[in-house]
């Protein structure tokens, strides 16, 4: 018999019986919240219940409700809930299409498995607006139910827009997600993207309905848009949006922390550094001050094999750890984490695996040089993406295998780097 003492005083039978209880509950998992975000958070599904912590931003850090520095790295599942409202998570010992357009829990938590095996404690999850305003398909259940599976397991998940519309021929990369920025040159259909995405109030609205649907989840963290670019104009509409967005995030009681990125990634020419040559530096982060309430930001940058790069005797994609370094150091990476003294997150980065030889060797030895310095400097990144290279040429998965393939040799740099 199990017996616990306080003050002195032995507890009762009785006693020890509901806290064996509560232990053996609270061993389960979660999916739908039932309580606030402060502390740690319970959350409830099918009567089981599990707890996850919600994260905060203390100075350059993220930390959860007991005050430890939590460094998120994990996976993009860059197609989970972008190319078809059903999703696109395949099923154990299927192939890389089975999953696609088949709604299938089980495979969903079979994939977050394997994710969290990895060492992953993080998933981004790239989303469509008009299929969330529409819930096609039962589309915001699917992806609230991820959530919830995703916090049974420890993982946290960043929601984040990526398409106005999603499938084939639809899901453009715009500039912004809304009117004017949707128009592509020669587009048949730009009039039924305007349609989704009329006007900046539009998008707020979208985002408010996103907040009032998922803000009882502790696990989750809000990006407002994947990839925003374009000229000065559209960078001056951009943060003024931006600041509304959190305001109105704020104002609809979601007190989660939001992410926020400029440009496709970030660069530099090593052979003519700033002032010199195209500016994509992480600069915007303080030319374009935000007021979050909760001082809640986290600013991100995506990062690939080329971005950083010399064109002295010839056109060279950098891949070593000093000149890696030293491009961060340019494009003021350690400049806003340590000096602004603010969270960063490479929200992206991935090998090219469809490279060979010799240059395959140093996609290989330039993702694990960054993601040497990333470690160093304690920032929060995420590969992309969760597929094979016969998909997407970023893949970290192997081909030629049934579902779940190991990892190529791009994962295993991935895991290692989180060893």
């Amino acid at each position: 018999m199990v017996k616990q003492v306080a003050k002195g005083m032995q507890i009762t039978k009785a006693y020890e019986s509901f806290i064996l209880s509560i232990i053996i509950i609270g061993t389960f998992a979660l999916s739908a919240l039932t309580a606030p975000m402060s502390n740690s958070a319970t959350i409830k599904s099918s009567g089981t219940i599990a707890t996850i912590m919600p994260l905060h931003v203390e100075g350059k850090n993220v930390k959860d409700s007991l005050g430890r520095v939590v460094l998120l790295r994990g996976m993009n599942s860059g197609v989970a809930f972008a190319d078809h409202p059903n999703g696109w998570w395949n099923p154990e010992g299927g192939t890389w299409l089975s999953g696609f357009g088949v709604w299938d829990p089980s495979a969903v938590k079979y994939n977050l498995d394997m994710m969290k095996n990895w060492g992953c404690n993080i998933v981004r999850l790239h989303t469509v607006i008009e299929w969330w305003l529409k819930n096609t398909n039962n589309y915001r259940q699917h992806i609230k139910d991820t959530i919830g599976w995703a916090g049974e397991r420890g993982l946290y998940v960043v929601f984040e827009p990526a398409f106005v519309r999603g499938g084939y021929g639809n899901a453009c990369q715009f500039e912004l997600p809304y009117y004017p920025y949707l128009i592509y040159e020669n587009r048949s259909n730009e009039e039924e993207d305007v349609a989704v995405m009329p006007n900046r109030a539009a998008f707020i609205n979208y985002w408010v309905s996103v907040v009032s649907e998922l803000k009882y989840y502790p696990n989750v963290l809000f990006e407002v848009y994947n990839e925003p670019h374009g000229n000065n104009t559209i960078k001056e509409e951009f943060f003024e949006m931006v600041q509304e967005w959190i305001n109105a995030v704020r104002d609809n009681g979601a007190t989660q922390i939001l992410i926020v990125q400029w440009g496709y990634g970030i660069g530099v020419n090593l052979d003519y550094p700033p002032p010199y040559g195209i500016d994509a530096r992480m600069n915007w982060v303080e030319d374009y001050p935000l007021n979050d309430p909760l001082n809640n930001l986290i600013y991100s940058f995506h990062i690939y094999r080329g971005d950083i790069h010399r064109t002295y005797p010839e056109y060279s994609k950098c891949w070593t750890y000093e000149d890696m370094k030293l491009g961060f150091q340019l494009c003021l990476v350690d400049y806003v984490l340590n000096n602004l003294s603010k969270p960063v997150m490479c929200g992206e980065i991935g090998a090219n695996m469809w490279e060979t030889g010799e240059e395959l060797g140093r996609e290989l030895a330039w993702l694990n040089n960054t993601l040497m310095i990333f470690n160093e400097w304690g920032i929060n990144y995420l590969y992309y993406s969760w597929t094979i290279p016969a998909h997407m040429r970023h893949g970290c998965l192997s081909n030629g295998y049934p579902w779940l393939p190991p990892p190529n040799e791009a994962g295993k740099v991935f895991i290692n780097s989180l060893a």
